[in-house]
């Protein structure tokens, strides 16, 4: 598994539970972005989805960054007659249970039931083209074909894996931020004044 973990962290508790951060999002709303912000602000242990599936399928990142590109997508196939997002949220879950850990993650926010902070960031579909155009460099029908195609496949998918709605069901989380309008500095303030609070609690 594609997986390190900071040795230096320390745990939040939450009661007697250790506490997790679980951040979802469709692609370019922020959620891994802003997910490392929030570990590094907690010193708590940053667990991708993304890196450990790509990781496990031998998806060579170095070379193609981008999980949308023509092979990224390719491997939608292999995502589903494999398994592998089954086996990599295993491994999410399994991570949960040990707590003090922040998760940038599709499907987590669904399926994890213990004590977390359970954040979903939104952007409509025009600022999330653009955010794509800007940081893939690519034009806006590349982009608008990539973003489509990716959220089609990802709701397939968890439909099929679990009956959940990741585009359409936010009924499990605690902060939904939509990041339109908002300066990067705006939404991290925003989460991590949030995070501050609950830990409190």
């Amino acid at each position: 598994m594609y997986l390190k973990l900071n040795p230096l962290s320390y745990m939040v508790f939450m009661g007697d539970l250790k506490m997790n951060i679980i951040v979802c999002g469709l692609v370019a709303t922020g959620k891994s972005s802003f997910a490392k912000a929030i570990a590094k602000d907690f010193k708590m242990d940053y667990i991708s989805s993304s890196t450990i599936l790509k990781g496990d399928m031998g998806f060579n990142y170095k070379k193609e960054t981008a999980f949308w590109d023509k092979k990224g997508l390719s491997l939608f196939k292999d995502r589903e007659k494999k398994d592998f997002d089954k086996k990599v949220d295993k491994l999410q879950l399994d991570l949960a249970k040990q707590g003090g850990k922040v998760f940038d993650t599709w499907a987590l926010g669904w399926l994890y039931h213990g004590k977390a902070v359970k954040i979903l960031l939104l952007a409509s579909d025009s600022v999330r083209i653009s955010r794509l155009m800007a940081r893939d460099k690519i034009t806006k029908p590349e982009a608008m074909k990539a973003m489509k195609e990716r959220d089609t496949k990802n709701e397939r998918l968890f439909r099929k894996l679990y009956g959940i709605e990741v585009t359409k069901d936010r009924s499990p989380f605690d902060l939904i931020i939509n990041t339109d309008c908002l300066t990067e500095k705006e939404v991290h303030k925003m989460l991590k004044t949030y995070i501050s609070k609950a830990i409190k609690q």
